[in-house]
């Protein structure tokens, strides 16, 4: 567990975790905004463990019907979990590939650079 500032947590395993507490006017502070790519796996372990807990984890679609609004855009969700949750809690598992497009590699460059290697989703690094 490294702790980057007093009210961020991460966890470095496999998967990296990311926890932000957050000061908050949540109507109930076990509300959580959890912010995942597609391992649904480690999602469902992710939400039975926080539900164990007695918190109240949220994902995406959750916040996006809580705006009361068919087709919000992006920062109206967000400002909807940054109001009704306490903390958010960011799965970055390796769910897409990524490496430098050709044109872009040096020679000195190692080899992860040039081969596809598995990377969080952009959508999940946005939200955190």
């Amino acid at each position: 567990m490294i702790l980057e500032d007093p009210n961020t947590i991460i966890f470095k395993s496999k998967y990296n975790i990311i926890i932000y507490i957050m000061e908050s006017r949540a109507k109930d502070p076990r509300n959580l905004f959890v912010a995942y790519g597609r391992n649904l796996a480690i999602r469902d372990a992710m939400f039975d463990f926080l539900r164990a807990l007695d918190l109240f984890p949220q994902d995406w679609a959750d916040l996006v019907a809580s705006t009361g609004k068919g087709a919000p855009y992006v920062g109206e969700v967000l400002d909807k979990a940054f109001s009704d949750a306490q903390a958010v809690v960011v799965l970055l598992t390796p769910d897409d590939e990524g490496r430098l497009r050709e044109p872009f590699i040096k020679d000195d460059d190692p080899p992860y650079e040039k081969r596809l290697t598995p990377q969080a989703r952009l959508n999940v690094i946005f939200e955190a």
